[in-house]
């Protein structure tokens, strides 16, 4: 039977009470839909059951600007925005890193 140790480090600055123990999730493959007209944002709800307080790390593989709003322990809205206004947006998929 293998064994895992982990340790966690905490970067100078970061709240110390973190030290005890960590959560991570990986959210991979999740579909957006394509935005219409240029400049045309898409929303993507995430429901789930999260810890009070959690950061979301996005990651596009297209050239979109993606930000993290309405985040509450039971889900929270991705916006997905292409970086310049006259582009559209392709239906595609992302990933999501969420850390507690």
């Amino acid at each position: 039977m293998s064994k895992f140790f982990h340790t966690v480090g905490i970067i100078p600055g970061a709240d110390p009470g973190w030290t005890d123990h960590i959560k991570v999730g990986l959210l991979k493959g999740l579909a957006y839909g394509v935005g219409g007209s240029a400049g045309a944002a898409v929303s993507v709800n995430v429901v789930g059951i999260f810890p009070a307080s959690y950061g979301v790390f996005p990651s596009v593989g297209a050239d979109l600007v993606v930000n993290i709003t309405a985040k509450t322990a039971a889900g929270f809205t991705v916006n997905i925005e292409p970086r310049l206004a006259t582009a559209t947006i392709a239906a595609g998929t992302l990933d999501l890193f969420v850390i507690a």
